[in-house]
Order: C-alpha cells, then structure tokens, then sequence
C-alpha cells in the first residue's frame, strides 16, 4: 500500500472514530433536555445521531461476517482445487486411435 493510501486510510478512520465519539458525547449531553415545541430541532438532531451511530453499527456486523464468508470462500476454493482429480482419459495417458 502506498503512502498516501495509507495516510488517506488512516484519516478516513480517525474521521469515522471523531464522528461517533462526538455524536455519543451530543447524546448524553441532550438526554435530559427540555422541548420547547412539538418540532424540537435538538430532538431531531439527537435522533439522527442515534440513527448515525445504527448504521455504523450495523456496518460493524456485516463487514465481519462478510469477510469470513470470503476467507471461507477462498479457502474452500483453494482446498478443491488441490484436491481435484480428473478422471483418466485416453487423451490423458497419450493414447491415439487411428484407424
């Protein structure tokens, strides 16, 4: 991986870990707060932030299990390759038919 991939990788997940820590930090704040209106802004935002950190948390199941099912993929396809044997043939023993 090259330098700059790997730095841009790096910030990419700092972004993503400043996010949630900040949005978690948001939550507790707001938890106790007392709405003004029926169409309280802060109620909205609280709740995205919840809905935030459930895509995230959901991403964090799947992106597990969809990698084991690759290794598991691979690993059986490498495993049937090494233990395939054909079947004899004639072309296989270098055996010609001619009238």
């Amino acid at each position: 991986m090259t330098r700059t991939r790997r730095t841009t990788a790096l910030a990419l997940c700092l972004g993503i870990v400043l996010v949630l820590v900040f949005s978690s930090v948001f939550i507790i704040h707001e938890a106790d707060h007392v709405c003004v209106s029926e169409d309280c802004e802060i109620c909205a935002q609280v709740t995205a932030a919840v809905l935030l950190q459930r895509g995230f948390a959901l991403a964090g199941m799947i992106l597990p299990a969809l990698l084991a099912g690759l290794f598991a993929a691979r690993k059986y396809r490498a495993a049937s390759h090494r233990f395939y044997c054909a079947s004899p043939s004639l072309i296989a023993w270098k055996i010609r038919l001619n009238d």
